[in-house]
């Protein structure tokens, strides 16, 4: 009986032992994927694009962007290159940034880097708004900088310190400091 069982426990190191010594190499990552994979996230994505329909079926808002660290509830997601479509009825705001990150419960959208607002309407002149941090309240619908803007209108240029914008409304405030230079016009 003592054989039987020194035999058996005998093979099963020697399977173990094979079987470590075949098992298949772990291939090695790029240098960029192993940065990502270091930091546990819930998903990697590249190319993403996600739409959000209204209740009635209409398309409310497209969020594009190059790629997405996905930490789940962890943590906030982060994003490169991210370029956000939103419809308001008769008005369209296109926003684009270097990166951008939604929060835990993905009801913020905070966009970084150079970022562009755009806003067109029908009969209106456009509106551009740049900054270096936009942050949307997708909740409350509300677009706030994290320091100084720059609203153009057509040939007038506004800085301000900060932007608290309501945009079903339209309302909005540009802080304390805003200076504002208009178009010249021509007196004949």
């Amino acid at each position: 009986m003592g054989v039987s069982r020194l035999g058996i426990a005998s093979l099963a190191i020697l399977s173990l032992v094979l079987g470590l010594n075949l098992s298949p190499r772990a291939t090695s990552l790029p240098p960029d994927l192993q940065a990502i994979t270091a930091q546990r996230p819930d998903a990697f994505m590249e190319e993403v694009r996600q739409r959000h329909y209204g209740p009635d079926g209409h398309l409310v808002r497209t969020l594009t962007a190059a790629s997405m660290i996905d930490f789940g509830e962890r943590a906030e997601a982060r994003l490169t290159d991210p370029n956000v479509w939103i419809d308001r009825g008769a008005q369209q705001w296109t926003v684009a940034s270097a990166v951008g990150q939604l929060s835990t419960d993905r009801t913020q959208l905070r966009l970084e880097g150079d970022v562009i607002a755009r806003r067109s309407a029908p009969g209106q002149v456009p509106w551009e708004i740049t900054g270096e941090t936009l942050v949307w309240d997708q909740t409350q619908d509300h677009i706030r900088s994290v320091g100084p803007v720059v609203l153009t209108q057509g040939d007038t240029v506004s800085r301000g310190d900060q932007l608290v914008m309501d945009l079903s409304s339209n309302a909005f405030t540009l802080g304390e400091k805003v200076t504002t230079r208009w178009p010249s016009s021509l007196a004949q």
